[in-house]
């Protein structure tokens, strides 16, 4: 399972601007296994957007304290894992 501490280590890996959908990645791609078992232990018939949406929520904490701006877009996308649109935070660090 993704804690915390990984999603910490993805946030503070990624360049000034970001999005929820970069952190994801990037603490997937580092975690591969405890992602993946974050995933099957999710019995939702959508498990990627449960799950992704969850450490959506996750990583809106963790920036928040850290002192991470979110910028101010609401209607803001990005592609998610499946090449698809959808809505999401972006983040800016602060200097």
């Amino acid at each position: 399972m993704i804690n915390t501490g990984m999603l910490t280590a993805a946030i503070q890996s990624m360049p000034r601007l970001f999005d929820a959908h970069d952190v994801i990645n990037e603490v997937g791609h580092r975690n591969q296994r405890d992602y993946i078992e974050q995933l099957s232990s999710n019995k939702d018939r959508f498990p990627f957007n449960t799950v992704h949406s969850e450490l959506g929520r996750q990583i809106k904490d963790i920036c928040l304290s850290l002192g991470y701006e979110q910028v101010d877009q609401p209607d803001y996308r990005s592609k998610d894992i499946f090449r698809q649109s959808s809505l999401c935070n972006l983040w800016r660090k602060r200097i």
